[in-house]
């Protein structure tokens, strides 16, 4: 409940508890991946703060400014995605699929939150994919194109994960890919993109610049 306003309450379609049944079947017919798709439902988000990083440190060392811009943008993309999902969560209720209170053993199930609609790993993976490959396809890098279609394939291994570890529905990863989109394309395809880079982005690459300087790193 928000400022004395329930929160609006939905429920999964028919046609998504036709899929979420399908896949969940799929999957139960083999041991191999009901044993090893909970592991995918998590891990791959641990790969994007290490891409960042390095990307970075890496345009410093090189003195590459549109590379350190590029990273920023891309976290930035993602912080957003992010931000946008907490906000439909305040006005919007979807609890996750009952069938996680029989499967709750494993770090990935501890402390879940209750509210399931839309997906924070749908969000922030994809627009982790889509704000590096269109970084990439806009400002013509392959690296980028590259990265973000390599994060594309984690983000959607990772949502049918989730939805087999019965952690999702299927509308709750649908709808998170929706924000990831759009927040992915207004960040890069609006004037907000020149106002972050000269507000934003520039004066933490200033900031970055003189913490180095502190301890002799010119970069």
């Amino acid at each position: 409940m928000l400022w004395g306003l329930k929160a609006l309450e939905l429920s999964e379609p028919e046609w998504g508890h036709y899929l979420m049944d399908k896949i969940n079947g799929f999957v139960e017919s083999y041991e191999l991946l009901e044993r090893y798709v909970p592991l995918f439902s998590d891990v791959f988000v641990l790969t994007y703060p290490f891409y960042l990083v390095f990307v970075y440190l890496w345009a410093a060392l090189m003195e590459k400014l549109e590379i350190k811009i590029a990273s920023l943008h891309i976290f930035f993309t993602v912080f957003f995605a992010g931000v946008c999902n907490q906000v439909v969560k305040l006005f919007v209720y979807k609890a996750r699929p009952s069938d996680i209170e029989l499967s709750t053993e494993g770090l990935i199930f501890e402390n879940v939150p209750v509210r399931a609609f839309p997906s924070d790993h749908a969000s922030v993976s994809m627009s982790m994919a889509l704000g590096t490959f269109l970084r990439g396809l806009y400002h013509k890098n392959i690296f980028f194109v590259i990265s973000g279609i390599v994060f594309f394939v984690f983000s959607l291994i990772m949502s049918f994960a989730r939805i087999a570890s019965w952690l999702h529905r299927v509308t709750d990863i649908l709808v998170g890919w929706l924000i990831a989109l759009v927040v992915s394309f207004v960040l890069i395809k609006t004037p907000l993109y020149d106002i972050l880079k000269e507000k934003l982005y520039k004066p933490l690459i200033s900031l970055q610049v003189w913490l180095f300087s502190l301890v002799g790193i010119d970069r």
